[in-house]
């Protein structure tokens, strides 16, 4: 009885813990469990290892997304397709960058800027709409694909 105690009070302090941290921005990074997905703030950072297909939205769980960061999916192996949704406004430097597998991605009419480098060594990349408000696309957003 008392371990189960121990552990239950242990679980209620973790929540409070994790709570106050957030309150004070001491956890940067955050894993969307459905998607694979790592945020922070409003920017994807990264996604979980072994995902090919992955749609970016706008939200998480109540978080307004934004941007991709810089060097997001950097050399990701596994990417193969990537549906970026409505709401997106950015795709930061080397988002991504040497993703060899990377073949079709599809950004949204909110994107207006596209990051130097930001497809750069995509070498299976076959097709990526550029949105009309994209005005100006790095020279070396798409070297080596």
């Amino acid at each position: 009885m008392k371990k189960l105690l121990c552990t239950a009070l242990a679980a209620v302090l973790s929540v409070f813990y994790c709570q106050a941290a957030l309150a004070q921005n001491d956890i940067t990074e955050i894993i969307d469990a459905s998607s694979g997905l790592i945020y922070s703030a409003d920017k994807i950072v990264g996604i979980s290892e072994g995902i090919t297909d992955i749609v970016i939205p706008s939200e998480i769980n109540g978080t307004k997304i934004t941007a991709i960061a810089d060097e997001a999916f950097l050399d990701n192996k596994s990417l193969v397709t990537v549906s970026v949704q409505e709401g997106i406004l950015e795709i930061g430097n080397l988002a991504f960058g040497g993703c060899e597998n990377l073949q079709s991605v599809i950004l949204p009419q909110s994107v207006n800027k596209i990051g130097m480098g930001a497809f750069n060594n995509c070498s299976s990349l076959i097709t990526v709409n550029i949105p009309d408000g994209v005005t100006e696309i790095p020279q070396s957003c798409f070297f080596g694909c």
